[in-house]
Formats: structure tokens, C-alpha cells, sequence
């Protein structure tokens, strides 16, 4: 297994894996590993032929700076377990290696940030880095999903109904405004 930190190497590492015509799965986390990562990077490498499991703890996913201060890294603990699950690669950046360049950016979800994370956390472009296939269709389904979402929580809460839920029948839509709170899409 190799530990990476640069973005480019990561990209020459991948460059050669693609060149061999290797399906390449990408598991996404913040560290601090725990049996649910587990079984998400023992799927990637039972469906993949390279493993790469990303570890960064990303200072534009905290609001509260203490939550930043105080969220756990255990890096070696991590490359230990990620190692005995057959993970080939992990993804480990600064992050300087991440935001060359002070994130000074500033975001407003409207309401869907009462009901849910937001339609896309503020974060580096990961189109810059690499996204295999598989994920890019799946960040992409996602994304439709929780638009939808959106958009049916924004004309609920304004009493008009959904067509757009209606016609396809979704069940993660909620039946009334009141029912924002409880809403949870199927991820």
C-alpha cells in the first residue's frame, strides 16, 4: 500500500493504473476509521481492481472551529487498518496541498441548510485530482436527487405541490412542509 500526499503524484500513480486498463474505486473519508469505513473499502476492493481511500479532514466542512480543533487524526492507526482491508493507495494531503491559496469563500444554502448538509459541501474541485467513472455517475445522481429534494422542501414549505415527485413517485419526498425535519434521502 502506498501512502501519497501530493496530488500529483497521486495523479502519476493513477495515470498508470488507467494505462493497464484497471478499474479504479475511490473511498472518500475524514479519518478516524471505523467498521463502517471498513466494509466501504472492502466493497471498493472486492468491485475494483486499485483501492484508493482518501484521508483528509477538510477545514471547509466545520463550521465551528473547536469541532476542526478537536476532530481525531489518527493517520498510522488508519494506514494500519486500511492496509489489512487491501486498500492500495490512501490519499493523504495537507491542507496547504488541498487549498494552495486561503479558502476565503463564504456560502448560503438557503433553507435547504435546516434540513440537510446542503446541496454540496465547499471543497477543492476533485475533477482536479481524479474521479473514477463509477463514482463521478454516482456524485452525479446524488447531485440530482438532492436538487430534487430541494426543490420539493422549497414549493412544499410554499404550499404548492410537487409535480416533480408526484410524477416519479419518489418516496424521499416529504408530505408537508412540517415533515422537512424528518426527511433523509437514501444515499
Amino acid at each position: 500500500m502506498k501512502i501519497v500526499n501530493k496530488i500529483q503524484d497521486l495523479k502519476s500513480y493513477l495515470a498508470k493504473e488507467k494505462q493497464d486498463k484497471k478499474q479504479i474505486g475511490l473511498v472518500p473519508t475524514m479519518g478516524a476509521l471505523h467498521a463502517g469505513h471498513l466494509s466501504l473499502v472492502k466493497r471498493c476492493v472486492e468491485e475494483n481492481a486499485v483501492c484508493v481511500v482518501s484521508v483528509f479532514v477538510n477545514p471547509t466542512q466545520f463550521n465551528d472551529k473547536h469541532d476542526l480543533e478537536t476532530y481525531p487524526r489518527t493517520l498510522d492507526k488508519d494506514c494500519e487498518l486500511l492496509q489489512a482491508a487491501g486498500c492500495d493507495y490512501v490519499f493523504a494531503p495537507s491542507v496547504e496541498e488541498m487549498y494552495p491559496e486561503p479558502d476565503t469563500r463564504t456560502f448560503d444554502f438557503g433553507p435547504v441548510m435546516q434540513v440537510m448538509d446542503g446541496a454540496r459541501r465547499p471543497g477543492p474541485d476533485l475533477d482536479q485530482i481524479h474521479l473514477p467513472d463509477p463514482v463521478k455517475e454516482r456524485l452525479e445522481e446524488l447531485q440530482r436527487r438532492i436538487e430534487q429534494l430541494e426543490t420539493c422542501l422549497t414549493r412544499r414549505a410554499q404550499g404548492q405541490s410537487c409535480d416533480t415527485c408526484e410524477q416519479e413517485n419518489t418516496e424521499n419526498c416529504p408530505k408537508n412542509a412540517k415533515e422537512k425535519e424528518k426527511t433523509y434521502v437514501d444515499l
